[in-house]
């Protein structure tokens, strides 16, 4: 292997990098939402996190939600589930 020198001439180091902002765009606070949000997103394919995701079938899947989602509704205070069109 070969000697390990010190850094070239001009070049930046990782421990010198001070990046600044550059991005300057109006903020709007949002103290609490409007309305309670379920995340419905998945990583497709089989990977170390996905587990049955990635083999089940659709009607294996469906089942996931319905065991959760009466929880959910009951835990944000909605008395009942919404109409299956609102969601």
């Amino acid at each position: 292997m070969g000697e390990r020198s010190g850094p070239a001439p001009g070049d930046l180091l990782l421990r010198d990098f001070r990046p600044r902002q550059r991005l300057r765009v109006p903020a709007t606070p949002i103290a609490r939402p409007s309305m309670p949000a379920i995340d419905a997103h998945n990583h497709l394919g089989s990977t170390p996190f996905s587990g049955r995701w990635a083999t089940g079938t659709a009607a294996e899947l469906g089942e996931v939600p319905d065991k959760w989602l009466p929880r959910f509704w009951e835990r944000v205070g909605v008395p009942a589930a919404p109409p299956e069109e609102t969601l």
